[in-house]
């Protein structure tokens, strides 16, 4: 086990704004992040507009640049900007592949920090390969783990950076609440669910009915959902 450090697009379419993270949000916005891409990935949310719009609007408070595509160790790169006469359906396959090898891969790491004796391989890797480092806190002048993004690396390794970063700042929090559904892999903080499934949303949340064109994109509720549940996460801690 490693060291463990003290707690310390484009668009969606329509405004923006609406989106940015709230002041409340902002000493989580990592996990903000994490957490959206995993529900953006098990709802199916992201298309090549999806993803950049993950990058754009939930990654530019660390100063990370939207690529020009996105890839992991076992599948193809996929495009998000793509040029003219590209095969878009072909990108779009693509592109699912590289979502769901990340999802898979991010959950699976995410397990191992379960409990009271959780695994902290990955965390170690971030922190180890600079994926992660310590920097001064706007608000309070301290020292907290920020994720360190590089369009270079594996889509996988973005979303850990995320969590890894999160993980440090909170590990007493993720010792006492966090889990991982075994069956979908959604990360949660609900310590009143079962081990066998922290998941308290299968076959509401990830249904797609048809939706007028005031109701949010599947993406938009991905975000929603993980702003939610970091601001409840908040109050269980105040």
């Amino acid at each position: 086990m490693m060291h463990r450090p003290a707690s310390s697009a484009s668009s969606f379419g329509h405004d923006v704004s609406r989106f940015s993270l709230s002041r409340d949000l902002l000493p989580r916005e990592a996990l903000v992040a994490g957490l959206a891409f995993m529900e953006g990935a098990l709802a199916g949310s992201f298309d090549r507009d999806g993803l950049c719009a993950w990058f754009d609007e939930l990654l530019r408070a660390f100063d990370a640049e939207t690529p020009a595509s996105v890839r992991e160790t076992d599948t193809e790169s996929a495009p998000l900007r793509l040029p003219p006469r590209r095969d878009h359906h072909a990108a779009e396959g693509m592109l699912a592949q590289v979502v769901e090898a990340a999802r898979a891969k991010v959950a699976s790491a995410l397990r191992g920090l379960q409990g009271l004796e959780p695994r902290e391989d990955f965390v170690a890797v971030a922190v180890a390969a600079g994926w992660v480092q310590q920097r001064e806190t706007w608000s309070e002048g301290r020292k907290a783990w920020a994720p360190v993004i590089d369009s270079r690396q594996s889509l996988s390794t973005v979303v850990l950076s995320l969590f890894a970063a999160d993980y440090l700042n909170h590990l007493e929090q993720y010792a006492r609440d966090f889990r991982v559904c075994p069956d979908c892999g959604r990360p949660s903080f609900d310590r009143q669910a079962p081990a066998a499934c922290a998941c308290q949303t299968h076959g509401h949340f990830w249904a797609s009915p048809a939706r007028s064109t005031d109701a949010p994109s599947p993406m938009e509720a991905a975000i929603r959902e993980a702003k939610r549940a970091v601001k409840a996460l908040a109050r269980t801690a105040a």
